[in-house]
């Protein structure tokens, strides 16, 4: 029996975000915070996904062809959960909560508010699989550009507001 060809380049990968991370799931009304487990408050991995094929977006690099595809099925992060860190520490209660003032609705017309939970200066850290048996592989030069991209575009919640905003700690391939 042949031996078997290894189809992913992995990477381990390391974020710390410069200011605050805000949730986004709805808690109850108005309210956003953070999915969470026993461990504490975590991202889902595809979240990781989406931020990069964004940072491919304004690269221009999502209209070559096939890599739409590649970043939507040919690259994965682990865990499926990624957890929020402060050191060593899985965080497990939010930092603070920010009030804003929504737009008036057209039922009562007044300005809603609302409140939108937060995590400062956390850290995140993962394994990324990127496969290199696709026509299109994302090399290690392409992932790293996207990751600077990403990092001013930001992860979270109300990353038009400019927050979410990160910077590549650790970036390190390996096979």
């Amino acid at each position: 029996m042949s031996e078997k060809k290894e189809i992913y380049d992995r990477y381990t990968v390391e974020i710390g975000f410069r200011e605050k991370i805000y949730g986004g799931i709805p808690k109850e009304n108005g309210v956003t915070t953070f999915k969470s487990d026993a461990k504490g408050f975590y991202i889902e991995e595809r979240l990781i996904r989406a931020m990069l094929r964004e940072a491919a977006q304004t690269t221009g690099l999502l209209s070559k062809y096939g890599m739409r595809d590649l970043l939507a099925h040919g690259m994965f992060t682990g865990p499926d959960k990624i957890h929020l860190l402060r050191g060593n520490d899985n965080i497990i209660e939010e930092d603070g909560t920010t009030v804003a003032c929504g737009a008036g609705t057209e039922i009562t017309e007044e300005d809603a508010l609302k409140r939108h939970m937060y995590v400062e200066r956390p850290r995140i850290s993962f394994t990324m699989f990127v496969t290199k048996v696709s026509p299109q592989a994302i090399d290690e030069e392409v992932l790293h550009t996207l990751f600077q991209v990403a990092q001013e575009i930001g992860l979270g919640a109300d990353r038009s507001q400019g927050e979410g905003k990160f910077d590549l700690t650790k970036f390190e391939r390996l096979t």
